[in-house]
């Protein structure tokens, strides 16, 4: 969802009967701002959006993604060489990975192998192996990398016309329920009864709908500036 949609709709949720549309129109024009009572919840909304989004992320947690990558090379005077390593800088939204395994190739002789252990720099972005040369398989071997995505928010300059919250990696099943949030705060002071009413249903949705990690394996990360994974 668009951010201009969270708010129409959080919107909508406080002002069931007025003949204002919410729509994308009123909101590029501004006239949604220049109407009194919409503009008043209007400069709010940004911070309670943040909120909701930090609670989403309180109740589950960093979330996980997968990816392809094959091993870190360089060309020097028209010759491929590849290190025993993976560049994981290119993945823009990456906290770090939390499992590796080795896709299989079978024309090359490359056997499938699940949760192979590696060093994670976290500083340079780079999984380093020690326990095998993958660099043996040059180009022909290719990883499946499960990482947890780095918590984000809205930033503090953004265009509520354009910015998507899919950018975060937030379920849009979440994304609908965002507005149930943005009215509780918003109603805390003149509804109070309401206002607890929609943060319970915001609440109990992030309760019932916590997301499962892809991988079931328990891995402990030692906070230091390598993350070391045996798993």
């Amino acid at each position: 969802m668009k951010l201009w949609e969270v708010k129409a709709q959080a919107l909508r949720l406080m002002f069931a009967d007025t003949d204002v549309e919410f729509s994308f129109e009123e909101f590029q024009s501004g006239a949604i701002y220049q109407n009194a009572n919409t503009r008043e919840k209007l400069i709010r909304m940004n911070d309670s959006v943040k909120r909701a989004i930090d609670l989403f992320f309180q109740y589950n947690g960093e979330i996980s993604q997968m990816t392809t990558i094959s091993l870190k090379g360089v060309v020097v005077n028209d010759v491929d060489y590849y290190f025993n390593k993976l560049d994981l800088s290119l993945i823009t939204n990456i906290g770090y990975p939390t499992r590796i395994d080795v896709i299989e190739n079978l024309e090359k002789n490359i056997q499938p192998l699940s949760n192979i252990s590696f060093d994670y720099d976290q500083l340079a972005k780079e999984v380093h192996f020690f326990d095998n040369n993958y660099a043996y398989y040059e180009g022909n071997i290719e990883f499946r990398v499960y990482y947890k995505i780095a918590k984000v928010n809205l930033p503090d300059s953004v265009n509520e016309l354009t910015y998507d919250l899919n950018i975060l990696g937030i379920p849009v099943e979440v994304q609908r329920q965002i507005p149930l949030y943005v009215k509780s705060e918003i109603y805390q002071e003149d509804e109070a009864g309401m206002a607890q009413q929609a943060k319970n249903e915001y609440m109990q949705f992030l309760v019932q709908n916590q997301r499962k990690n892809f991988s079931k394996v328990q891995t402990k990360v030692k906070k230091l500036f390598k993350r070391r994974f045996n798993v």
